[in-house]
């Protein structure tokens, strides 16, 4: 009995040592699938994209070229230098050679332009934000588009996969028809059912596919690992959730109306530059000379300020063009007002429509063909039915299913073009400078 008890006292450390090594083996397993797997949300995706899409890199570096105007508008022109050597020193006593005679130092004054340039390049900054906001919208918009089309399609695949089921659970054999408790099929019904147990088995190998190819494009969009598995939320019903008076409101302040007004406040202030630019920035010259005066070497110092007399070249042409390009944005702001306007007014018409459609559709069609479904079962188990009519019952239910789930999906995706159109964003729009990476 002691050696017994030895023995066991022996091997218990082994039996632990594997059961935590088991343990940890799983936990592994499990924290290795979690790093495979992503389960996102519309607002989640859209955090992703706005962090590593390059359309967003590209329209910050926007914003970065207008601050780099700002400070070339701010900045000096480099003052010239000029050194004279000359023979007339020589000449006049007589010594012959060559000296350095003079010595000027030049400097440019902005006097009339730099202001101005500076006002210019601060509301192109101001433009190249409100063109991130709408790079942001538009970045949004075909996210949800994309997502809204993957939870389509793995709404398609469990749904294909239900269909698979259901069929499979009315294949019957032969060998069945000496039990009283299940019904006895003919080859006939049998060979229909095979049909349509084929037939499901095609459709979910379709919506595999089809489901697979969207993941591969939305991970794409987003600069996710094509290998990693996403999970989508269950797409649900959709009810309008904005008000026409929310939805005007946040029209009037519309990325891309505003990208319009910055660039119209830039194009007058254009204007103005263009304007200034008839008189050149005034040149102030130091010199410093040496001359032959009263019999002896003398040093004279001066100070020259020079500008152009804008007698023949007013830059009228600049002024003209400036002006007419301010016309120009203006005409882009009332085209894209009129085009939003029309947009909106669509989109919200749709949304409403899709929305009241697939409520009733639910209601009418999808209810009662799920209920016909399960009677034609149950009147078929009794064999009071036929396995045509069950097949029609099948056929039925799971059709109305999977026009409820496009009729959903479409209704998701005029959802966000109504977005687009009315410049709402998912996630909301950051009044902060973007974080600029700095060049060398």
């Amino acid at each position: 009995m002691k050696a017994k008890l030895q023995y066991a006292t022996k091997i218990k450390p082994f039996w632990h040592t594997l059961a935590w090594t088991s343990m940890a083996l799983v936990l592994n397993t499990q924290a290795y699938a979690n790093e495979k797997t992503q389960t996102l949300s519309l607002e989640k995706s859209i955090q992703i994209g706005i962090a590593q899409t390059p359309e967003m890199k590209a329209a910050i570096a926007q914003i970065g070229m207008q601050q780099g105007k700002i400070t070339q508008a701010t900045t000096w022109a480099n003052p010239n230098v000029s050194l004279q050597a000359d023979n007339l020193l020589g000449i006049e006593d007589t010594s012959g050679g060559y000296n350095f005679t003079e010595i000027a130092v030049s400097q440019a004054i902005p006097m009339f332009r730099a202001a101005k340039q500076q006002q210019q390049a601060e509301l192109g900054v101001a433009k190249a934000e409100a063109m991130l906001q709408l790079q942001q919208l538009q970045l949004e918009y075909r996210i949800a588009q994309a997502f809204y089309d993957l939870q389509r399609k793995q709404a398609s695949l469990r749904l294909s996969k239900s269909r698979l089921f259901e069929i499979k659970q009315h294949q019957r054999t032969k060998a069945s028809k000496n039990d009283p408790l299940v019904r006895y099929l003919t080859p006939l019904e049998v060979m229909r059912l095979d049909i349509a147990l084929q037939t499901a088995q095609q459709q979910v190998a379709q919506a595999e596919g089809l489901f697979h190819e969207s993941s591969l494009s939305f991970k794409a969009l987003l600069g996710l690992p094509l290998e990693q598995v996403l999970i989508v939320p269950v797409l649900k019903s959709i009810a309008m959730p904005y008000k026409r008076s929310t939805i005007d409101t946040a029209l009037e302040q519309h990325p891309s109306l505003q990208a319009n007004r910055q660039a119209i406040a830039e194009a007058e202030a254009g204007i103005a530059v263009a304007k200034a630019e008839r008189f050149a920035d005034p040149v102030v010259t130091l010199f410093v000379r040496n001359e032959f005066l009263a019999g002896q070497k003398d040093t004279v110092t001066g100070l020259v300020v020079s500008m152009d007399v804008p007698l023949w070249n007013q830059n009228k042409g600049g002024v003209s063009q400036a002006q007419y390009r301010t016309q120009l944005h203006q005409a882009d702001l009332q085209a894209t007002q009129r085009d939003l306007q029309a947009n909106v007014d669509k989109s919200f018409l749709h949304v409403s429509h899709l929305t009241e459609q697939s409520n009733h559709y639910q209601a009418k069609v999808l209810k009662p063909a799920k209920k016909m479904l399960r009677l034609t079962h149950q009147a078929f188990d009794v064999g009071e039915l036929s396995v045509l009519n069950l097949i029609d019952a099948y056929n039925t239910s799971f059709d109305a299913q999977d026009t409820y789930i496009q009729m959903l999906a479409s209704a998701w995706q005029e959802l966000a073009l109504l977005r687009f159109n009315a410049g709402i964003s998912v996630i909301g729009y950051s009044q902060a400078t973007p974080q600029l990476e700095k060049t060398q």
